[in-house]
């Protein structure tokens, strides 16, 4: 859609058919991600995790950021046309590589009835809306508050910096584009998260690192801004496997993919609300007042304060819930048959052997110990 609305002349009608082209766009991705973690979920339930998670969305990050870098070094040669049917080819590579992916989970589909992440289907959004608990919709207050943080600064950042701090625009956005460099650090967080557990703590610490990083770029206005912008890109970095790795763990089986799905809403909603609070409390300039970038930021700081806040309810919870995010990924599986199912390795600790496609006999060697399967 975007394609062919470059080769309107009539600029209402291009942007028009652009909007149905975000539209799709906005439904499509948001759709797949939610999906993709639901798969992550019953793939990496037993196995690493949070690494899955971490490696997913590092691979999101890079991937915005070459698509950035070389569509943009190369519209001038090529035009915006060309651009964009290059941008539909990539996608074309997206939707085959989504067809691969449910083949192979579609592969083992007679092993679901075997997974713990699977309910069994018949319960509805409402009844399962009632199963999530307190812990639940605090993790969604996180999300909302988090995000919501970070992408406002991040989409003030670079005329922050530039006007604060006397810096080039294209240094500023170097400056702030910290925090999505640092997500090469991704995949180290998530192998932390899943071989030490505690992901309670993990979610206060990259909440503090946020408040932190923002309160210092308040009270030291000469000092250099990137060391603190440092500081917001790991808490960015460290929280994202953290936070959308635990949901599995806190949700009934059959709520996971509506929990992911809520979580997903909160996190647009988040940053979309807080974002036009940010604009307007920047557009509060008059023609003899400068912007109010102190404003700007004391509204971050209380924002991230509140997620401080509310992430130390989730100990709380947590310490009174059952500790369902205390354990590492060694202690939580172990006992367990299902350890080393994926849809690509199902040998459940045998040598190479499969175990039974009939689902009686399946749910049959589910219960036996490990050293019965064979």
């Amino acid at each position: 859609m975007f394609a062919l609305g470059a080769y309107s002349s009539d600029s209402s009608t291009a942007f028009a058919v652009m909007l149905v082209g975000s539209l799709i766009t906005g439904l499509g991705s948001g759709a797949a991600v939610v999906i993709m973690h639901r798969l992550k979920a019953f793939w990496f339930l037993y196995r690493e995790l949070a690494l899955a998670f971490s490696v997913h969305i590092l691979m999101g990050r890079l991937g915005s950021a070459v698509c950035f870098v070389l569509l943009g070094s190369i519209v001038r040669q090529i035009g915006l046309r060309s651009c964009l049917w290059l941008g539909f080819v990539v996608i074309l590579f997206s939707a085959g590589s989504l067809v691969a992916l449910a083949f192979i989970d579609q592969r083992e589909a007679t092993l679901l009835s075997s997974s713990p992440t699977l309910g069994s289907g018949k319960a509805g959004v409402v009844q399962r809306i009632k199963q999530l608990d307190g812990m639940f919709w605090c993790f969604v207050a996180t999300i909302f508050f988090f995000y919501g943080t970070t992408n406002s600064f991040i989409a003030n950042g670079p005329n922050f910096i530039a006007t604060q701090y006397g810096f080039s625009e294209a240094a500023a956005s170097i400056i702030t584009g910290i925090v999505y460099d640092i997500a090469l650090l991704a995949p180290l967080s998530g192998w932390l998260t899943d071989r030490y557990g505690n992901r309670q703590h993990w979610l206060i610490g990259t909440s503090i690192l946020l408040f932190i990083g923002l309160l210092l770029l308040y009270l030291a206005p000469t000092a250099p801004p990137g060391i603190f912008i440092l500081l917001i890109g790991m808490g960015y970095t460290c929280y994202a496997p953290t936070i959308w790795s635990s949901i599995p763990l806190i949700v009934p089986p059959d709520a996971v993919g509506l929990a992911m799905g809520l979580g997903k809403f909160f996190h647009f909603i988040g940053a979309g609300s807080l974002i036009a609070g940010a604009g307007g409390i920047l557009n509060m300039q008059t023609a003899t007042s400068a912007v109010p970038w102190d404003s700007f930021l004391i509204y971050l700081i209380c924002i991230a304060a509140t997620c401080c806040l509310v992430c130390m309810v989730v100990i709380y919870l947590n310490r009174t819930g059952g500790r369902l995010l205390t354990p590492s990924q060694k202690e939580r599986d172990q006992g367990n048959v299902l350890s080393e199912y994926t849809p690509l390795r199902v040998d459940f600790g045998g040598a190479g052997q499969r175990p039974s496609k009939s689902g009686d006999e399946l749910t049959v060697s589910a219960a036996r110990p490990r050293d019965d399967l064979s």
